[in-house]
């Protein structure tokens, strides 16, 4: 199956813009009002040209993202700029109400989509600016310096979810289990058929296994509230959407789910180097290593035979390393609480996850993190 680079998935989910006015209709309105819509979309393109020469050897990602707020900023006063020339050749009975609605409602649902954009760019901003440093750090990785068209494609790829989930309005439902599975399968590209028969593959066991027997595993449980979410990661608040989000995810045997979910494995990077995305299980109770755990392709896997094996990934695409993180957290501290205490003289710490703060800013859960682990 052919591999894909994670942002360029966003590129078919472009914000889709209202078209111009016709000249026709904007030639009904007074100078002034014309002159402010002209005025405001050429300060739109001259940001567009800034943006589209912006350099990211010499930038970081937080300062693209101040300049997509600024962005935002100028296609609102433009939107809105035009907007107002429509209401006043409406006000004027110069448009009947079938046109007025057809060149207003265009405009009015980007505005809105704009506003979104904003609040989630303010209230998001360390989730976004994560999501876009890990793409960076991959990029690098394959000798590619990324350029101005693999920013703004990343970007989509993290801010069209979110700005989904929080113009979408849903119904209060219990959690869509299928929704989540899907978005993950197909983002790994970790979905197929063999005739009639559908396919997935397992990160852990490197297998195309039944679909049947392959589930989608939460790195962040979905029992969490939105709220404990946001302090967790850093965020002003997240959406409905967030636990859909396929970065939470990896595709597992049911059994290799099962062993995440009650922490007797976990997820850590392998060391190659920067921007490294090799990773690999380790069991955390040694005491299992030559229980069986399931069969996989009619051979007998034992624990001992999970334990230092490594994920294989089908394309770029990886969970995020702020949920590997807290899934790496939750299952120590779990281990800790039973009593297994082994777990933290095997595991160099500091080799795994240098920085802690890195991945989890607020307070309460670093604090945590360092009087385990004495970082």
């Amino acid at each position: 199956m052919a591999s894909t680079d994670a942002p360029f998935q966003a590129s078919a989910q472009r914000r889709p813009k209202p078209t111009p006015i016709p000249e026709r209709v904007s030639s009904l309105a007074p100078p002034s009002l014309r002159l402010k819509a002209r005025e405001a979309e050429l300060r739109q393109q001259r940001h567009a040209s800034t943006i589209s020469s912006f350099s990211f050897a010499s930038s970081t990602v937080s300062e693209f993202l101040e300049e997509r707020v600024k962005a935002c900023e100028y296609e609102f006063a433009s939107s809105t700029a035009q907007l107002e020339i429509i209401q006043h050749t409406r006000q004027n009975q110069d448009l009947d109400s079938a046109e007025y609605q057809a060149l207003s409602h265009p405009l009015l649902e980007h505005l809105s989509r704009l506003t979104t954009e904003k609040q989630l760019l303010k209230k998001q901003s360390k989730l976004i600016r994560d999501d876009l440093g890990e793409e960076v750090e991959r990029k690098k990785a394959r000798q590619t310096e990324p350029g101005v068209d693999f920013y703004e494609r990343a970007y989509l790829d993290s801010i069209i979810p979110r700005i989904m989930g929080a113009t979408n309005k849903q119904e209060k439902s219990s959690f869509n289990n299928a929704r989540f599975r899907d978005a993950v399968l197909n983002a790994y590209n970790a979905v197929t058929h063999n005739g009639p028969v559908k396919l997935a593959w397992c990160h852990l066991a490197g297998v195309w296994e039944d679909a049947k027997k392959v589930k989608a595993a939460h790195l962040v449980p979905k029992s969490l509230s939105r709220r404990e979410v946001a302090y967790f990661f850093g965020a002003e608040e997240v959406s409905e959407d967030f636990f859909y989000d396929w970065r939470l995810g990896l595709s597992l045997h049911s059994r290799y789910k099962e062993a995440l979910d009650q922490g007797a494995i976990v997820i850590v990077p392998i060391l190659s180097g920067p921007g490294a995305s090799r990773w690999k299980c380790v069991l955390v109770d040694k005491a299992k290593q030559k229980l069986p755990v399931t069969y996989i392709g009619g051979s007998l896997v034992t624990w001992g035979d999970l334990d230092n094996k490594e994920l294989t990934f089908l394309g770029h695409n990886r969970p995020a390393k702020r949920y590997l993180y807290f899934r790496f957290i939750s299952s120590i501290i779990h281990a800790q609480k039973t009593s297994n205490m082994d777990i933290l003289g095997r595991l160099e710490v500091k080799e795994f996850w240098a920085s802690p703060g890195e991945y989890l800013r607020r307070s309460t859960l670093v604090t945590m993190a360092r009087q385990i682990f004495w970082l």
